[in-house]
C-alpha cells in the first residue's frame, strides 16, 4: 500500500488536504478544501479538519502516511514549518510536522506552480503533454510557467516572475472595479455587459521583452494602485460601492481587462506550442477558470486533447501535492483520469436521517415525477447528493436547481436567494446528448470550465442561462457519473420540450458551497429555497401539493429591479465552525488523533 497526503497550509488561502491511497488494487483520491469544514470563505486556517476529514474518507490513520507533499509560497523552510502560534502560542501546523517527524514521515515541499501541473498531468492518464500554469504568483514569485510532462516526470521549460496575467486582472478586479481578494470571477462575469473595452483597452495590454519565451508585463500594474495616479490617464478611477458596475466606465474595465487576459492567455499558448511539440495541453492556476478565455484554447487547434483541471485555483493544490508524491517522488503506477470532481464522502444514511429528521416540515419520498413538477413550476430546489465537488463550482452534487424559461428567474435568484450582485450570470445544466442542439460546443463540457453560443432560436428558450453578451458556461453531464440529475433532466425535457435547468451552487453570498447533510438543511431552513432533495427525500416549506398545483407566486410578480445595492440579511452564524473559543479544544482534539493514529467518527 501507498498513501500519499498533499497539503496546502496557511497563512496562505484555500488551505486543505488530499489522499491519493494505493491499496495494491485500485487507486483512491479523496480531496477537500477546509472552508467546507470550517465555514470560512477561501480559508486561511491550518487544514487540521480537512486531514481528518482526508483520513477518515480514505479509510486509513495518519500512521498509514508514507509521504506528505505540501507546497510553499515563500520558503520550505525548517524555519517556517515549526515557527509558533501568533503570540508565541500553540500551533497547529508545528505541532503537526513534529508529530510527522515522530512516526518518521517525511515531508517534501514542492513548488505552487509544480503542484498546478501535477493537478493537471496526473489526472488523464496521459504518457505526455504540455502543462501551463498561470496565476497571480507562486514560489519565489513565478506568475506563468511551462511545463514539459513526460512519463511520470514533469520538467519546467520556462517560467516568469514579472507581475503578469493573474497580477493584472486582480489588480483591476480589487483596484479599479472595488471588488474583494479573489473575487476575479466578477470582473469575468462583469465584461460581459460592454460592448467594449472603450479607451482602456490598450491601456490594459501587456508586452514581452525582447528574447522572453514566458514573460508578458504589465507594469503599469506592478506598483499597485496608490502609484497609478502617476502613470494612468485621465480618467481612471476606483468604483465605490454606491456606483453601479454595469455602467461605464466600469463595464468597460471589465472588458479591457478581460481583452488583455485573452490576448496573454493566447500569447502563452502558442509560446507553448511552438517550444514544446505536445498535441496534449494540460492547464491550471487561477487564470484557467476564465472561461472565455479557455474557449479561445480549445478552438485555436494547437492542440488535440485539452484538459483543465476543475479545481485550477489553489483550491486544487492539495490534489495536485498529493499526486506529484505519488507519481513522481514514490514512482507509483497505476493511472487515474479524473472523470468527474465527487472527490469528497459519501454520508451515511445515519448522518443523513439526522440531518432529514432535524427538519420540522413536510417531507415526501424522492419522486422524480414530482420532483420535475416541481421545477416546472418555477421554484427553486436545492440539490444535495452522494461525495462533494472537489473545486469552487458546484457541479450536480451541492447544487440549486430552476428552469430557466422564466424572463425575471435570473434577477430573482440572484436578489431574492443567493443575495448577490446583479450582473453576475448562471449556467445551464444539459445531458451532454442535447448539448449540440442548444449549444455551440462540441465537445463534453462536466466541469463548467467553457463558455458557448446559444443556437439560433434557443435563447428564449431559457433567458436566466444566457449572459448579456449572448453566451452561456455549460456544464453537460452523462447518465453514468450523474443517474438521479440525468433521469431528471430528461423528465424536465418530457414536460416542457428543453432538457434544461439553471444550476448554481448551493450556498449564499460570502460563504462556502455546503459539504455536509446537516450544512445543505441549515442552509434550506433560512434561505428562500423551496424545496430540498437531499439523498432519498424531499423536504418542502408548504406541503407538496402546493407546489405541484400552484407556480411560484414570486415570479408571478414583477421582477425586482436591476440595482446592485443589495440588502443582504446578515449570516447566520456557521454550523460546524470554530469560533475562537473553541480553537483550542478542536486543536487539541486534532493532535490527540494524531497522536493516536485514529480517526474522528
Amino acid at each position: 500500500m501507498k498513501a500519499v497526503l498533499g497539503l496546502k497550509l496557511d497563512p496562505w488561502h484555500d488551505t486543505g488536504a488530499s489522499i491519493v491511497l494505493d491499496d495494491g488494487s485500485k487507486l483512491r483520491v479523496v480531496a477537500i478544501s477546509q472552508e467546507r469544514l470550517d465555514r470560512v470563505k477561501n480559508s486561511r486556517a491550518f487544514p487540521a479538519e480537512a486531514i481528518l476529514y482526508c483520513l477518515e474518507t480514505a479509510g486509513c490513520r495518519l500512521e498509514d502516511i508514507d509521504l506528505a507533499v505540501a507546497d510553499y509560497i515563500c520558503s520550505p523552510s525548517l524555519e517556517d514549518r515549526f515557527a509558533p502560534g501568533p503570540n508565541g502560542g500553540p500551533s497547529p501546523k508545528r505541532e503537526f510536522f513534529q508529530r510527522l517527524e515522530e512516526l518518521g514521515i517525511p515531508v517534501v515541499f514542492a513548488e505552487h506552480h509544480l503542484c498546478h501541473a501535477a493537478s493537471a498531468y496526473y489526472a488523464t492518464e496521459w504518457d505526455e503533454a504540455t502543462a501551463v500554469v498561470i496565476d497571480g504568483h507562486g514560489s519565489n514569485y513565478e506568475t506563468q510557467t511551462l511545463y514539459n510532462c513526460r512519463g511520470n516526470g514533469i520538467t519546467k521549460v520556462a517560467t516568469s516572475r514579472q507581475p503578469g496575467i493573474g497580477w493584472m486582472y486582480c489588480a483591476v478586479t480589487e483596484c479599479l472595479l472595488g471588488f474583494q481578494h479573489l473575487q476575479d470571477g466578477k470582473t469575468m462575469g462583469l465584461a460581459g455587459w460592454a460592448k467594449d473595452g472603450g479607451p482602456w483597452t490598450q491601456f490594459f495590454r501587456g508586452h514581452t521583452p525582447p528574447g522572453s519565451t514566458f514573460d508578458i508585463v504589465y507594469p503599469q500594474f506592478a506598483e499597485g494602485v496608490e502609484r497609478w495616479k502617476l502613470t494612468a490617464p485621465d480618467g481612471l478611477a476606483r468604483r465605490q460601492p454606491k456606483d453601479d458596475p454595469v455602467r461605464a466606465p466600469f463595464a468597460e474595465y471589465a472588458y479591457a481587462a478581460q481583452s488583455a487576459l485573452e490576448s496573454g492567455v493566447m500569447q502563452l499558448i502558442r509560446a507553448a506550442a511552438r517550444t514544446l511539440p505536445s498535441k496534449r495541453l494540460c492547464y491550471s492556476g487561477g487564470v484557467a477558470l476564465n472561461i472565455p478565455a479557455n474557449r479561445l484554447i480549445l478552438d485555436s487547434g494547437l492542440y488535440d486533447d485539452v484538459f483543465i483541471q476543475p479545481a485550477a485555483s489553489d483550491s486544487g493544490i492539495p490534489l495536485g501535492a498529493a499526486l506529484f508524491g505519488y507519481y513522481s517522488v514514490l514512482g507509483g503506477e497505476k493511472r487515474w483520469r479524473m472523470e468527474h470532481a465527487f472527490l469528497g464522502r459519501d454520508y451515511s444514511a445515519r448522518e443523513m436521517d439526522a440531518a432529514v429528521n432535524a427538519w420540522k416540515g413536510p417531507r415526501e419520498d424522492y419522486d422524480v415525477e414530482h420532483v420535475a413538477r416541481i421545477l416546472t413550476n418555477d421554484y427553486l430546489l436545492a440539490w444535495s447528493q452522494g461525495a462533494s465537488e472537489y473545486g469552487p463550482r458546484a457541479l450536480g452534487h451541492r447544487s440549486i436547481l430552476c428552469l430557466p424559461r422564466h424572463p425575471g428567474m435570473k434577477a430573482y435568484l440572484n436578489h431574492e436567494v443567493k443575495h448577490r450582485e446583479m450582473f453576475r450570470p448562471f449556467a445551464p445544466l444539459v445531458p451532454l446528448e442535447s448539448q449540440s442542439e442548444y449549444f455551440d460546443l462540441g465537445v463534453p463540457s462536466p466541469f463548467m470550465l467553457i463558455n458557448a453560443g446559444v443556437n439560433p432560436g434557443k435563447a428564449t428558450l431559457m433567458p436566466a442561462v444566457v449572459h448579456a453578451d449572448g453566451t452561456a458556461r455549460v456544464q453537460s453531464i452523462r447518465q453514468r457519473e450523474h443517474p438521479e440529475l440525468h433521469a431528471l433532466l430528461h423528465r424536465i425535457g418530457g414536460l416542457t420540450g428543453v432538457p434544461v435547468l439553471l444550476n448554481t451552487s448551493l450556498n449564499l453570498a460570502g460563504e462556502p458551497i455546503v459539504e455536509t447533510p446537516a450544512q445543505a438543511v441549515d442552509l434550506f431552513s433560512r434561505s428562500r429555497l423551496d424545496a430540498l432533495v437531499i439523498g432519498g427525500t424531499l423536504l418542502t416549506k408548504v406541503p407538496l401539493q402546493q407546489l405541484l398545483e400552484h407556480r411560484n407566486p414570486h415570479l408571478l410578480q414583477s421582477p425586482p429591479p436591476p440595482v446592485d445595492s443589495i440588502d443582504r440579511p446578515a449570516p447566520a452564524p456557521p454550523i460546524l465552525a470554530w469560533s475562537p473559543a473553541e480553537l483550542d479544544v478542536a486543536t487539541d482534539e486534532f493532535l490527540t488523533v494524531c497522536g493516536t493514529g485514529r480517526t474522528l467518527v
